[in-house]
């Protein structure tokens, strides 16, 4: 697939500001973001050329756009299946995944106790 980043395209649907991120999924979506800029959109681009915003958000900048085929967290005794979303850091220090639905936004709050261990598998 060839796909074509054109000034429209940016104008349109990344708010006027591409920051060079992409990623693409196992079906060959690819993923675009306007990166560490407000406010912050999310685009995905079907194989056949269909466009769709994941996010647009006024408060929010996305950075290390990236897409996690397979990830579980296992904090303490929970298990957090994290497999196909589409994953960034936020300006205020979590870290956001888009659920494989594609249609609502999460944010990781891990524990903050001492002695609570976090492991992901695979690595990311």
């Amino acid at each position: 697939m060839v796909f074509n980043v054109t000034v429209e395209f940016i104008e349109r649907y990344l708010a006027g500001r591409w920051s060079g991120e992409f990623d693409l999924d196992e079906r060959g979506n690819l993923y675009l973001s306007s990166g560490n800029a407000m406010p912050s959109s999310l685009v995905s681009v079907s194989k056949n050329g269909e466009i769709r915003t994941i996010l647009r958000e006024v408060n929010l900048v996305t950075t290390g756009l990236r897409h996690v085929e397979e990830l579980t967290l296992v904090v303490g005794d929970k298990r957090i299946d994290l497999g196909d979303s589409i994953m960034f850091c936020g300006q205020d220090g979590k870290v956001y995944f888009i659920d494989r639905s594609r249609r609502e936004l999460h944010f990781l709050k891990l524990p903050e106790l001492p002695g609570t261990a976090v492991e992901a598998f695979p690595a990311p």
